[in-house]
């Protein structure tokens, strides 16, 4: 193991760290499981999917720190480094000003492929739990959007980066696009009679 690796390893044990910290009390749209879970499974899903990266799979850990805490890229950067406090502000919408489709579209156009990984990452983990979001109307719209960001602006870009990982979030995404068909058609033919 080389100095290198050993530092990298500290700056991502780290990272879990500072995210589990700064998630502590907070869960995931079921109400139930610790918020936590989500980014590290995201950074799992990152190393599966290639990234070895240090500097990234600490930024998958601390991908939603900045956007859902209290915690700023100064903190980051201060904590972690100029690199991961990239990676992290590259991953983070900028509420209020900007919309899922600039967020979404900033991703596509001027993100490193790495942080392109991270967020399909985040998008196929995102996708697999949009069953567990208690509150219908929350659900439609989640679901709604998911759809229409990886229609729109991520499915190219996961089939260009890995396609293992496209045909996954396109088979987990899939059974709501399903879903929603066959919604919209039992409205529309309730409308029509």
């Amino acid at each position: 193991m080389t100095p290198e690796d050993l530092e990298g390893m500290i700056v991502e044990a780290n990272a879990k760290v500072y995210a589990e910290l700064c998630h502590r009390g907070q869960t995931r749209k079921d109400d139930t499981t610790p918020y936590v879970v989500h980014p590290a499974t995201v950074a799992e899903y990152a190393e599966q999917y290639g990234v070895d990266d240090s500097d990234v799979l600490a930024a998958a850990w601390l991908h939603d720190v900045v956007e859902d805490t209290d915690a700023t890229l100064a903190d980051i950067k201060e904590r972690f480094g100029m690199n991961v406090e990239w990676y992290v502000d590259c991953l983070t919408q900028r509420k209020p000003n900007e919309s899922n489709d600039k967020y979404a579209n900033r991703i596509v156009m001027d993100a490193d492929f790495k942080v392109q990984i991270v967020k399909m990452c985040d998008v196929l983990h995102n996708s697999e739990t949009l069953g567990e979001i208690v509150d219908p109307a929350k659900k439609e719209k989640a679901t709604k959007n998911m759809l229409h960001v990886w229609d729109t602006y991520y499915q190219d870009v996961a089939k260009r980066l890995n396609t293992d990982l496209a045909e996954r979030i396109e088979s987990t995404i899939g059974v709501y696009r399903e879903y929603n068909y066959k919604q919209a058609i039992s409205v529309s033919w309730i409308e029509s009679e």
